[in-house]
């Protein structure tokens, strides 16, 4: 997965980066042309200390994310017809996570002069239409060119999409609020549209707003596209305790009121934006975390692993994560009856542990 963090200059957007990776990123002034941050990061997932207990194998390996962070968008769209150079960085990432500024701090001044998450929300989504509609728009110029040449009715397609593309872009709205088909998403996926991705606000408010942080009314109805929610996380301190050892942390975050990890909650709320799940496998050699969509089948769950294990796939002994960590052993579960063979087309739930039986 790759979550691309964006947002308006002076919001927080490499402290939350620093916060979530537990990188030591320069933050202040972020110059567009500078090259973007990058870290991956290994989600967090208790229950693999668990079947580590159970399998003793060589290794754990969990699932990762990679958080990319780019320069401080501008805000609105610029006079000149081109895209900010930044923007390459995210066009293909899985999710954007859009920093708001709710924080007050005098010594570092807001661009606008004042604090008004919405504006700055309604701002950062302006730019994101700007850019995917000159990339609509250059791309139906080319379309139509070609077409001039020689006539095909899979180009015709594409620029009709891409107009109607243009159309809603022009309307300020966000193409993941357009009922596409999924033939024409898959067109459209190609071009790494910004406003197709599900977005997650992530609301960077200070460290005395952390016990009762009272949000805007109105917000929600700013949040483009449909497929987006709202999560409120102080960065600055957020930063802080991922530069502590880890057993001083949940003491430092419990004094301070705050229930979860700053990653924890940003992974949570991605994996539920983006429809995806976590099944378990392990042995002696190696107990790992994968991450598929929801609704999966256990022939596509075989794939994630391995295209060997799709394509000859026969069975898939399976048990929850509950009834094997009560059982002990992966033994005293198939004993107890909780282990279950399954078909190709079993629906995959989120903490089952599989073991593929497959021939090619």
């Amino acid at each position: 997965m790759q979550v691309g963090i964006i947002g308006l200059q002076s919001s927080g957007k490499t402290t939350l980066f620093n916060a979530l990776t537990g990188q030591m990123a320069s933050v202040g002034d972020f110059a567009s042309g500078k090259e973007a941050n990058k870290a991956m990061v290994k989600v967090p997932d208790p229950r693999l200390k668990r079947l580590a207990e159970i399998f003793e194998p060589d290794k754990i390996t969990h699932a990762e994310v990679q958080y990319i962070d780019i320069a401080g968008m501008t805000g609105g769209a610029s006079t000149e017809k081109s895209e900010a150079a930044y923007v390459a960085a995210i066009r293909l990432v899985d999710e954007l996570a859009q920093v708001v500024r709710v924080f007050e701090n005098d010594s570092v001044p807001h661009p606008e002069g004042s604090i008004d998450p919405v504006r700055d929300i309604d701002s950062a989504n302006s730019e994101l239409i700007f850019n995917d509609l000159i990339v609509a728009d250059n791309n139906v110029n080319r379309l139509e060119k070609s077409m001039r040449v020689a006539k095909s009715d899979e180009n015709k397609k594409r620029w009709e999409l891409l107009r109607r593309s243009c159309e809603a872009l022009e309307a300020d709205t966000f193409l993941g609020d357009i009922d596409f088909t999924s033939d024409e998403l898959k067109m459209l996926s190609g071009y790494g549209f910004l406003t197709l991705k599900p977005q997650l606000y992530i609301l960077n408010i200070g460290e005395s707003q952390i016990a009762d942080c009272q949000l805007p009314e109105k917000l929600e109805e700013h949040l483009k596209p449909r497929k987006s929610s709202a999560v409120a996380i102080c960065a600055k301190i957020a930063m802080e305790i991922a530069q502590l050892d880890e057993e001083d942390r949940d003491e430092f975050r419990s004094t301070l009121g705050i229930k979860s990890s700053a990653l924890d909650t940003v992974i949570t709320e991605s994996y539920r934006l983006l429809g995806q799940i976590s099944f378990l496998t392990g042995g002696e050699k190696e107990v790992r975390a994968w991450t598929i969509k929801k609704g999966a089948s256990a022939q596509e769950a075989a794939g994630a692993i391995h295209s060997d294990f799709q394509r000859g796939f026969i069975k898939a002994e399976i048990v929850s994560y509950d009834e094997l960590d009560k059982s002990g052993s992966w033994s005293d579960a198939k004993k107890g009856g909780k282990l279950r063979l399954e078909g190709k087309d079993y629906t995959v739930k989120d903490g089952d542990v599989i073991l593929f039986r497959f021939n090619v």
